[in-house]
């Protein structure tokens, strides 16, 4: 007999916050502030050049930012983060922060950055990943103090974006200084000691540390900050609060990402080129955020940091942990424990499941031993339905699907637990063949991050 049960995706409209219109006095009072220290002219200027002056800031870089007249939405934005309390920190960040030229000249703010991205770049996280990629990479011509610094400014950008258009349905004024700190974090992944660093405070648990890497691989963190953004928002378009968003973004990870066991797609499909690192094991790190997604093969490592990337574009505070040398995702306003190779390590399970409470998770701090056992003993799935690849292709399969030590029966899966587990996978059209004890499964084509991440019609 062969189980293949189908079953109709259920949506719910979101009703959306709108904010209010923002007064444009408060964002003409806030551009003569920054004209005040520009010289006086005595010649006559015209509208746009009052805009450039006000828009990049007082400089003599030999490079300047370019100038355009600020989009409607740059005062409500900037409103936000002058108005909010919770957004004190962020303030004060962004005021000390100095950014200089490469070719020489006088340094920037990160609020004059900011205003710049923003205002004079028509910063879009809807955008395509292209046109945002040429935007940003305008950045390298001027020197951060540490790489941190650069994915703070993007991830404060996107955030401010996404709550002037009321993009989600939570809003950073509800968060605690704390909790902002926990969302817009000077990811800086290699120079963790670095005492600038301000990377929020880590959970009350066992062995826990800053997530770090033997390589540098900053520009894959700033990526996930904002290249995953139309993909996030679609994924949790319906999603009412912060943990049925975490939900949508671990369940789609699980059924789109798979171990590096296996045989055929191991890290080696990573090195393109470039020798083998630390004599053995984990031979290599993704080259980009795209290479991830080509590939498709992850550790504990990527989960979480392409998770992280996905909540913050979406305002929802998440730290990257590192566990007896394994990534875990913490999340703040939910106080939960996600491991990176719980989620890759099968297709059927629940998500929530995959959240871990502080006493769920402390075995696993407290024991390195317990990595696996905290999972089975939250649930253990009747059979494994794993992910696996083919070519350019994802699909479902399992052989000698026997109750263990019996090999001369299948697994019998009840026929409510079936329909969940097809239900859960349906992309894959799921079938178990029960005399054969064979899981298979169709062809799903693999598609790059910017076919996923494409702004909607």
């Amino acid at each position: 007999m062969v189980k293949n049960e189908s079953s109709l995706t259920s949506f719910f409209h979101l009703i959306r916050r709108t904010l209010a219109p923002i007064a444009a006095t408060a964002g003409m009072l806030l551009l003569a502030l920054l004209a005040c220290n520009a010289p006086v002219q005595e010649q006559t200027t015209t509208a746009a050049d009052t805009a450039a002056a006000t828009t990049a800031g007082p400089t003599a870089s030999t490079t300047p930012l370019p100038s355009a007249t600020p989009t409607p939405g740059v005062d409500a934005m900037l409103s936000i983060l002058d108005s909010y309390p919770s957004l004190e920190t962020v303030r004060l960040r962004l005021d000390a922060m100095r950014i200089a030229p490469n070719q020489g000249g006088e340094s920037l703010t990160g609020r004059q950055m900011l205003e710049w991205i923003l205002g004079a770049q028509h910063y879009d996280p809807r955008s395509t990943n292209a046109v945002n990629e040429q935007l940003f990479a305008a950045l390298d011509d001027y020197t951060f103090p540490h790489p941190g610094a650069r994915i703070y400014l993007v991830s404060v950008a996107t955030g401010l974006y996404v709550e002037a258009y009321g993009l989600v349905p939570w809003s950073l004024g509800d968060y605690s200084r704390q909790e902002i700190d926990n969302l817009f974090i000077e990811d800086d992944s290699y120079r963790i000691t670095d005492s600038t660093l301000h990377r929020g405070d880590l959970p009350d648990m066992p062995n826990v540390t800053w997530h770090t890497y033997s390589i540098w691989i900053d520009k894959i963190i700033e990526d996930a900050h904002y290249k995953q953004f139309n993909l996030a928002h679609r994924l949790t378009a319906d999603a009412s609060t912060q943990r049925e968003a975490v939900l949508r973004l671990v369940d789609w990870y699980q059924q789109n990402f798979f171990h590096a066991i296996a045989p055929d797609y191991t890290w080696a499909v990573y090195l393109d080129g470039r020798e083998p690192l630390n004599n053995g094991g984990p031979v290599a790190y993704p080259l980009s955020i795209e290479r991830i997604y080509e590939e498709r093969v992850n550790g504990c490592h990527e989960p979480t940091t392409l998770i992280e990337g996905m909540l913050h574009s979406l305002n929802v505070p998440a730290l990257r942990l590192m566990v007896h040398g394994h990534g875990v995702l913490y999340l703040p306003t939910m106080d939960r424990y996600v491991h990176g190779d719980h989620i890759i390590g099968g297709t059927n399970v629940p998500p929530e499941m995959r959240l871990y409470t502080p006493d769920e998770f402390r075995p696993f701090a407290e024991d390195v031993a317990w990595i696996y056992q905290i999972s089975r003993d939250k649930y253990q799935p009747p059979l494994s339905m794993p992910l696996k690849r083919d070519g350019d292709n994802l699909y479902i399969y399992a052989d000698r699907v026997f109750p263990f030590p019996d090999t001369s029966k299948c697994i019998d899966v009840s026929d409510e637990e079936w329909a969940r587990m097809s239900a859960q996978t349906a992309a894959y059209n799921v079938r178990y063949d029960t005399e054969a004890c064979v899981i298979s499964s169709d062809m799903v084509p693999i598609l790059t991050l910017a076919e996923l991440s494409a702004p909607d019609p």
